[in-house]
């Protein structure tokens, strides 16, 4: 139920950014978590292998480039997913559901990361 509720308030704070395409891994939690979005949105979820981090990069900066897209994976992969992107880090793995990592191309080709916590549950 919490895990429920957190969701619709992604939901609601993710909308925000116009998202044009969801990808989640091939794992139920990742999908269940960006329903509410894809409701809210009328997107389908696209399902993409957690170990693909590189196909799924390459398909990101080939057909979403400018454009906003929510990726919902697990926090083991998320470093991995940055580099393929371009955007090498030292992130460690977090264990919290809170985060939110926004990375940024511009048009000049730097990158931005930045990391939010998912605003607080009433």
């Amino acid at each position: 139920m919490k895990g429920q509720h957190r969701a619709e308030g992604l939901a609601e704070e993710l909308a925000l950014m116009k998202p044009v395409a969801l990808f989640a891994t091939e794992f139920t939690r990742t999908q269940q978590t960006l329903q509410p979005l894809a409701r809210r949105l009328a997107l389908p979820i696209q399902v993409r292998n957690r170990e693909e981090e590189q196909a799924l990069a390459q398909e990101l900066l080939r057909d979403f480039r400018g454009r906003v897209v929510v990726i919902c994976t697990h926090s083991d992969r998320i470093a991995n997913l940055l580099e393929a992107l371009g955007q090498p880090t030292d992130l460690a793995e977090v264990r919290e559901f809170d985060r939110l990592w926004i990375l940024q191309v511009g048009a000049d080709g730097v990158r931005r990361i930045e990391e939010r916590r998912q605003k607080a549950l009433p």
